[in-house]
């Protein structure tokens, strides 16, 4: 799916980064709380530990943005109040900021 969006998206000019996300359980696990089943690109824009990247893309193209898409159009980062992983939102925002050094990152 990555490689396919990345041939897609090459002829754009900008850097379009993909993320897929199963519909599986082993997040229970892996983070230690309850992580519901993904099964639509519905489901899968919410988990996201910032607002800004909870945005899930159907194979028929419709968009979820259930946070909206202002805060990525104006380079803000922001944690999602929903998910308790801080320190997952504090690697992304490290990790992003070295890629994009004009995002500004919001506190929780």
């Amino acid at each position: 799916m990555i490689r396919r969006a990345g041939a897609l998206f090459a002829d754009l000019g900008v850097q379009v980064e993909v993320e897929t996300r199963r519909g599986s359980t082993s997040g229970s696990r892996k983070f230690g709380y309850e992580i519901a089943p993904i099964r639509s690109a519905r489901d899968g824009s919410i988990g996201s530990c910032s607002t800004t990247i909870c945005i899930g893309i159907a194979a028929d193209g419709q968009v979820y943005a259930p946070y909206g898409l202002q805060a990525m159009l104006a380079g803000v980062l922001r944690p999602n109040p929903t998910d308790p992983r801080l320190d997952k939102m504090r690697a992304k925002a490290e990790d992003y900021r070295a890629r994009w050094p004009w995002l500004r990152v919001e506190s929780a």
